[in-house]
């Protein structure tokens, strides 16, 4: 997956930098996600597969999860 490709996913969820990110998993989402759409950081496998299981199955919805906080 090249940056532009994950930027059109992102864009294609209808999702902010930061909403990708949280998405993600990241701890610093913007950065992060900018980063990779620079071409500044290498895309890994992970993300590659958490990309695509977004673009199938559509965002996760974040406040309904518990997370044992």
């Amino acid at each position: 997956m090249s940056a532009a490709q994950l930027r059109a996913a992102r864009l294609s969820l209808g999702m902010t930098q930061v909403e990708f990110g949280l998405q993600l998993g990241y701890r610093h989402p913007q950065v992060r996600v900018a980063e990779l759409e620079a071409g500044r950081a290498v895309i890994s496998r992970r993300t590659r597969l958490l990309v695509m299981h977004l673009l199938r199955s559509g965002p996760i919805e974040l406040d309904d999860l518990d997370l044992g906080e």
